[in-house]
């Protein structure tokens, strides 16, 4: 099997309970993985044989080595996050900042060093990190979140760097506004879960290593 190869393969998704999770997790099951782990702090009970549910915390490296011991991963998207929609000036900033950097950078950093040694051993594998436009892009009421997607952005172009001669393919995915919690104070047109789930499909067969989404895509 290539890394483009999505049927018949073991797919670690975190937080694969929210609204970008679970679509992935459906997207996952329509294009006939054998497996999907399903990881979250708060994990749900699972409505498909081929779904194992896992306590994660991706913050904590011994939660997060905890579960590469357990399981084999050929794909690993990474897509919890944290956006506490905080400005730069707020009197929580500093704390709100720190909260969304140990998520959405530190966080996908431990997934990383966990998972991608044994994928490097085997000579295959594919990373998805699902970042943000907010990445390339700052908006004030988020400044923070778009720092640490942006941190976020840097980290997944130097593992590209050194995971690209060993086998294993790094995709970057760009949504912008998607329909899910995180976002149900905006009142703006927005992308369906579903619509970030299938595109990170696409990009995982056709092996394209940085996709936005956005609704004009």
């Amino acid at each position: 099997m290539g890394n483009r190869d999505i049927e018949g393969r073991t797919v670690l998704v975190t937080g694969a309970f929210g609204g970008i999770g679970q679509a992935l997790v459906h997207a996952l099951l329509e294009a006939g993985a054998r497996e999907i782990i399903a990881a979250s702090r708060q994990p749900q009970p699972p409505n498909d044989h081929r779904i194992v549910t896992a306590t994660l915390d991706v913050r904590d490296q011994a939660s997060v080595a905890a579960l590469a011991e357990a399981h084999a991963v050929d794909i690993l998207i990474n897509n919890s996050g944290v956006n506490t929609n905080t400005g730069p000036l707020a009197g929580s900033a500093a704390d709100h900042a720190r909260e969304e950097m140990d998520a959405n950078y530190f966080g996908l950093l431990n997934m990383c060093w966990a998972f991608a040694p044994p994928m490097v051993a085997r000579g295959n594998g594919v990373i998805v990190n699902m970042l943000s436009t907010g990445a390339l892009k700052v908006l004030p009421r988020m400044t923070s979140y778009c720092a640490s997607k942006a941190a976020a952005w840097s980290l997944t172009q130097g593992l590209r760097a050194e995971l690209e001669d060993k086998g294993i393919d790094v995709i970057a995915m760009f949504p912008g506004a998607t329909d899910t919690r995180l976002t149900a104070h905006l009142r703006i047109p927005k992308l369906s879960p579903k619509t970030v789930a299938d595109a990170t499909i696409t990009a995982i067969r056709d092996g394209v290593l940085e996709q936005r989404v956005t609704l004009t895509s």
